[in-house]
């Protein structure tokens, strides 16, 4: 029996010995370079701006059109998902927006811990 184990366990490490690369420490560490996406905070702002006014036109045909086309465009993950959200209390609800939102103020907000 205990022969049996031996054979066992060895095979096993003649197999797992298969699995290690033949370069475990490779030369060369890859190196990583950040690029910023934007030239300026301000050109930041302007981007995220845009953003959020597609975003908030796609929502308001939605809700005036009880549709969800086209939320998919300009949102993802849970942004989508509140946005559908939404669409679909209206049409439980039996209503619908007329006329566009309008966005009195915006302020940036510090995010940071």
């Amino acid at each position: 029996m205990r022969t049996g184990s031996l054979l066992v366990t060895a095979a096993l490490l003649v197999a797992l010995a298969g699995c290690v690369p033949t370069n475990a420490h490779p030369s060369e560490s890859p190196s990583a370079t950040a690029t910023p996406v934007f030239a300026s905070d301000a050109e930041a702002l302007a981007a995220a701006e845009n953003a959020y006014a597609a975003y908030q036109a796609a929502v308001d045909k939605s809700l005036q059109t009880s549709s969800l086309e086209g939320l998919d465009s300009v949102a993802t993950g849970d942004a989508l998902e509140t946005a559908r959200s939404s669409v679909d209390t209206f049409q439980k609800e039996g209503r619908t927006q007329r006329g566009d939102s309008k966005v009195r103020k915006v302020a940036p907000a510090d995010l940071s811990p």
